[in-house]
């Protein structure tokens, strides 16, 4: 065989199978685009019958055995009209998610050797209100995929289950501030369910800085007044960012009795930890700290200059005069250019009329 022929052949296999590739392409794109088409026609067709069951006007055999069509697009649909109701009203869903059967298969799928079907399952599993769901889901706080836990742990706190915020913790609590923030506020979907559990963590420092973090945070997202004293205490943990997160807190919580111990951290060794004492003492409105926040106008610090400022400005006409007076004749230089920066941000710089 020439070698003419050899590439003629060899480019006649590639326009081929190129042909093929192209046509499988077509195919999926076609049929894909056909599965998202069927899916909006049903449910446009489908919501107004929702909405009717939901106002009383439809009943739940009518709406059944229109969504018992497209079990899995009605489910979608169900998950979608959730998240927009309040927790009372959710409730009228539970008679469709038992009426169309969706637990004993979705708990099948959370066995799944493949991760993103365990992962839709546990996300699904949270909707159902199902008790019989939770020992899986607490199961599922072991998965080796983080995405998994992640989903387990939301659903449990949608069925309101109290007992799994030490093991949600535990299986979630990874180094980094966004790992803690989001557990926080998974947590925080428990409502007054977590309270109990919340409390007993902030009391025992057994569990680690990680977990005191995490229940600093939560508590402060579901406004716990009541742990306010518990993470009090905290304040000189020996760990930075359990301090960091007990300041923050108890600004955010509006608690003025512990005032006293959070200018004590004004000195603290950690920058960190005097930046965020800076801004909760403007949070909480104290007008003593003004000189406090009037000689950190010279921290070495950018960031604990900065939200002194701030926290000056945010206190009114006392706050503002402090700043005037620290543009000229501060002792730091930078605690005069920081003043000069609030003040020209907020258009106060040049005109004698303080903000209150």
């Amino acid at each position: 065989m020439h070698l003419l022929e050899l590439v003629q052949i060899t480019a006649i296999t590639f326009s081929v199978l190129s042909i093929f590739l192209l046509a499988g392409v077509v195919i999926i794109r076609a049929d894909y685009s056909r599965r998202i088409a069927e899916q909006t026609e049903f449910r446009k067709s489908a919501l107004p019958h929702l909405c009717a069951y939901l106002g009383g006007q439809e009943g739940r055999e009518a709406v059944l055995g229109i969504f018992g069509r497209r079990r899995f697009p009605a489910l979608d649909l169900l998950m979608e009209q959730s998240e927009q109701m309040d927790p009372e009203a959710r409730k009228k869903l539970a008679p469709l998610y038992t009426g169309l059967s969706y637990t004993q298969g979705i708990l099948r799928d959370l066995e799944s050797r493949h991760w993103p079907q365990r992962l839709r399952a546990a996300e699904r599993l949270g909707y159902l209100g199902e008790e019989s769901t939770i020992p899986p889901l607490m199961r599922a706080l072991d998965d080796d995929i983080l995405d998994v836990r992640l989903a387990a742990a939301l659903s449990l706190a949608r069925l309101g289950c109290g007992g799994a915020v030490i093991p949600i913790i535990r299986s979630l609590d990874l180094p980094g501030e966004i790992s803690q923030r989001r557990i926080a506020e998974i947590l925080a979907v428990l409502g007054d369910q977590a309270e109990e559990p919340l409390l007993k963590i902030l009391k025992d420092r057994s569990l680690g800085p990680g977990a005191l973090s995490i229940a600093i945070r939560a508590s402060a997202l579901l406004n716990l007044r009541k742990a306010a004293p518990t993470i009090e205490t905290l304040l000189d943990h020996t760990d930075e960012n359990v301090r960091i997160n007990a300041v923050r807190a108890l600004g955010s919580l509006g608690e003025p009795s512990c005032i006293p111990k959070l200018t004590a951290l004004g000195e603290d060794s950690s920058w960190g930890v005097r930046s965020t004492v800076m801004d909760a003492l403007g949070r909480l409105n104290d007008h003593s700290s003004i000189p406090l926040l009037t000689e950190s106008l010279g921290d070495p610090e950018w960031w604990v200059r900065y939200r002194a400022g701030v926290s000056l400005h945010r206190l009114g006409s006392e706050g503002i005069d402090a700043l005037r007076k620290a543009s000229t004749a501060h002792v730091d230089a930078y605690g005069r250019d920081m003043s000069r920066q609030i003040l020209q941000q907020n258009g106060n710089l040049n005109t004698p009329e303080a903000l209150s």
